[in-house]
């Protein structure tokens, strides 16, 4: 299957690592000493780019003369992860390779377009409020690209029918989302 993947930058060795931290102080605690098992995943993800129409702000307005105005556009690119629908600015499109794929290492996003394209979008529009001051007028999709990024994925504890696993998704592009909004 050919899709479009981000560059996997961490080894098998270095998740490993990581995984047998348990990811903070609590999972050390409680899965530091039992089976990890690792596997690797690509899991999609969106690249949104939004045009952003916006007026001057109250002060940008008063202090500067009708002519000098700067330009009342912008874009900003939103990266949307497919299984959970949470949206992170990033600074610029992401440099994607294709690639082909197994079917079975490549897990789709449950969420719809619409969803997704509604989830950047709320939050591009509350990052351009806080940071630039900007009435914003319009946000019009510029682009949309869905892709895959790598993960391995650390299971925690013996893998049984019927029996709760606990795991955590290791990124290894090297991209890290921004949950803070």
């Amino acid at each position: 299957m050919d899709v479009l993947i981000t560059q996997k930058k961490m080894t098998a060795s270095e998740a490993f690592v990581k995984a047998s931290g348990g990811g903070n102080l609590i999972g050390k605690a409680m899965y530091g000493g039992g089976k990890i098992t690792m596997k690797q995943l690509y899991l999609q993800s969106f690249e949104v780019v939004f045009d952003a129409y916006f007026k001057p702000g109250l002060v940008e307005r008063f202090f500067t003369r009708k002519g000098q105005m700067g330009g009342n556009s912008q874009k900003i690119c939103m990266i949307v992860e497919g299984t959970r629908c949470t949206a992170s600015y990033h600074e610029q499109p992401l440099p994607l390779y294709e690639a082909d794929l197994d079917p079975d290492m490549c897990q789709d996003s449950t969420f719809d377009k619409e969803k997704i394209i509604a989830q950047a979008k709320r939050v591009a529009m509350r990052i351009m409020r806080r940071h630039s001051g900007h009435i914003i007028t319009s946000m019009e999709v510029a682009s949309y690209r869905p892709f895959y990024r790598p993960y391995y994925v650390a299971f925690y504890g013996e893998m049984e029918m019927g029996k709760k696993v606990r795991y955590i998704a290791i990124e290894a592009d090297g991209y890290k989302t921004d949950n803070s909004l």
